[in-house]
C-alpha cells in the first residue's frame, strides 16, 4: 500500500488500482473511491470509513463477520452500507480492515459482506475522528469506462 500526500488530499493505493482519498471539505470529510468493480468501490468506501476513525495499520483480522445491505439504486447501497459499518462500531465496537463483497442486482441491490477486524481498543487502535454518519449530500456513483468512482460524505 502506498500513501501519496499533496497539498488538497490524501490518496491511499493498494496495488491493483483500487483506492480513496479524502477531499477538502470545510466541515465534514469528502471521500472518493476509485476501483475498476463496483465490489472494489464498496470495499474503498468501508475501507476510508475504518481510516477515518481508527489508524487502519493497527487493526487486526482476528475475526469476520457477515453484513448483508439492501438498496433500492446504487447511492442508497452505498449509504446502507456505510451507515450499518458505524452502527456495529457504535454497538458493537468492532472495527474492519478488510471485505470480501458481493453485490447482487434484481429489483433492488443486495450487499453481501465478509468484513474482517477486531474488536475496538482506545489503547491499541489509536482513534481519530468520531464519525456521526454518512449524509446522501453529496453521494455519487458513476462508472467511467471500465472503471467505477464514488463520492460521499461523512458528518464527524
Amino acid at each position: 500500500m502506498h500513501v501519496l500526500k499533496h497539498q488538497n488530499y490524501l490518496l491511499i493505493c493498494d496495488h491493483n488500482l483500487d483506492n480513496y482519498k479524502f477531499l477538502d471539505h470545510t466541515t465534514d470529510i469528502l471521500v472518493e473511491t476509485h476501483s475498476q468493480s463496483i465490489e472494489g468501490v464498496f470495499t474503498q468506501a468501508g475501507l476510508a470509513l475504518s481510516d477515518t476513525m481508527i489508524d487502519l495499520s493497527t487493526i487486526e483480522s482476528k475475526l469476520n463477520k457477515k453484513i448483508n445491505v439492501t438498496g433500492y439504486d446504487l447511492p442508497s447501497l452505498l449509504y446502507n452500507w456505510l451507515e450499518e459499518l458505524i452502527v456495529i462500531f457504535d454497538i458493537e465496537g468492532i472495527i474492519f480492515n478488510d471485505f470480501k463483497i458481493n453485490i447482487i442486482q434484481s429489483k433492488n441491490y443486495k450487499l453481501e459482506a465478509t468484513a474482517l477486524g477486531e474488536i475496538f481498543n482506545k489503547i491499541k487502535h489509536k482513534p481519530k475522528i468520531e464519525v456521526k454518519a454518512v449524509t446522501y449530500h453529496m453521494l455519487k456513483i458513476k462508472k467511467l469506462n471500465n472503471h467505477f468512482n464514488a463520492k460521499f460524505l461523512l458528518d464527524i
